[in-house]
């Protein structure tokens, strides 16, 4: 149990970082436990604000899967006299938050400056599952406004995490490169004039059906993958595992580590 463990406790035995949208600001949030790190003590330049140890695990856990439309947002103190309105980490750039890692591990701004290169740094990014809703033009147009907004930002979401996996593709060496797209390809191995950062792997799934047939050979109804993609649908969990399952053993070799 979590209970009301904060950032800074030393019952915390390695580095944790949690991203959240403050969206009464529009600014994404990282809250990491670096101690050496800027806002981890009190900043000498803004006493009042919190530092970075005193906010509770399980608050900001809140905050960050704080889905928008399906859970309220989460209110944070963030100085002594102001409360932040935090949402879901997935609708910043950070969808994929581990370009963020890649990012805090080797700059010494975040505190860490950890050396790069495929042999001392290695990043393995996990994935919920990755779902592109299609619509015919005729079928999009005749959505009400609000529904086509709330369809973009989605659309949105998932772009940010595709540009996050070509960069981490493009500056790191991938054994199982995922393809960006039928232009781009995957963009492994192509770093112009520079050794690679990292060692890369993302393990997911695609809830499409060509996808799933030629991937893991898991037959899904058009229907079927409709309702697996529905974040409300809690009677599914056991379905996406066993074809999390399946993907797994397809994916995640001894190899890889």
């Amino acid at each position: 149990m979590i209970g009301h463990r904060r950032l800074g406790s030393d019952e915390v035995r390695t580095g944790l970082a949690i991203a959240a949208k403050r969206i009464d600001t529009g600014s994404p949030w990282v809250f990491h436990n670096n101690p050496r790190s800027k806002y981890f003590d009190p900043p000498e330049d803004d006493p009042g604000a919190f530092a970075n140890r005193d906010y509770e695990i399980a608050q900001i856990l809140r905050a960050s899967t704080a889905a928008p439309t399906y859970f309220e947002p989460e209110e944070i103190q963030v100085t002594e006299e102001f409360r932040g309105l935090f949402v879901d980490g997935g609708v910043s750039p950070y969808n994929n938050p581990a370009l963020l890692l890649a990012t805090m591990a080797t700059s010494k701004a975040y505190g860490y400056g950890w050396p790069s290169g495929p042999e001392n740094l290695s990043i393995f990014s996990v994935g919920t599952g990755i779902y592109t809703p299609q619509h015919t033009v005729t079928s999009f147009l005749r959505l009400p406004s609000s529904l086509q907004a709330i369809h973009a930002l989605e659309s949105m979401i998932t772009d940010t995490m595709w540009q996050a996996q070509a960069i981490l593709q493009w500056l790191g060496t991938s054994q199982n490169p995922w393809e960006i797209d039928s232009e781009a390809g995957t963009l492994a191995n192509e770093l112009p004039a520079a050794p690679p950062l990292f060692k890369y792997e993302r393990f997911d799934i695609k809830l499409d059906r060509e996808w799933l047939r030629s991937n893991i050979g898991a037959d899904v109804t058009q229907k079927e993958l409709e309702v697996l993609a529905q974040l409300d649908r809690p009677e599914m969990v056991d379905r996406l595992l066993g074809l999390a399952r399946q993907a797994a053993r397809q994916q995640v070799h001894a190899n890889l580590f």
